[in-house]
């Protein structure tokens, strides 16, 4: 972990779906191993469900105004909304099968996660501790 409370807590997350329109999903998150883990809170508080595991080691951790944010992170910031924005790496085996590795690719990154957060000072907060596992060396993908 980074640290007792570093980056742990609620927060929002836009999970895509197959011919529908995005949700956002209210999750408990922290960082264990390298990782993002996300589990879906119930509406009532109670128990935690479905659980989302987001590698870190590689990845690019932008915030929602960042010029190199997608289109979506940028729009949600011009709105005031605070986060960020995770794009994992793909090993080089995963982009060769989806044809998007190419000669010299030193690192490629998958389709990007958006995490929302109640105030600037919490992304903010979020943003350095999934920036520093993401710059973590001796931990990637094994293949």
């Amino acid at each position: 972990r980074i640290g007792a409370g570093a980056s742990e807590g609620v927060l929002w997350l836009l999970v895509p779906r197959v011919a529908r329109r995005p949700i956002w999903q209210r999750c408990w998150a922290d960082v264990r191993a390298h990782h993002l883990v996300a589990r879906e809170v119930a509406d009532d508080g109670g128990a935690l469900g479905r659980e989302c595991v987001v590698p870190l080691p590689g990845a690019d951790v932008l915030p929602l105004g960042s010029l190199l944010a997608s289109e979506c992170a940028q729009w949600l910031a011009s709105l005031g909304a605070h986060g960020v924005e995770v794009r994992p790496a793909l090993p080089h085996s995963c982009a060769r099968r989806r044809g998007e590795a190419q000669a010299g690719d030193s690192l490629l990154h998958g389709p990007p996660l958006i995490l929302l957060m109640q105030a600037a000072a919490e992304a903010e907060r979020w943003e350095q501790g999934l920036r520093a596992e993401a710059a973590a060396a001796g931990a990637a993908a094994a293949w």
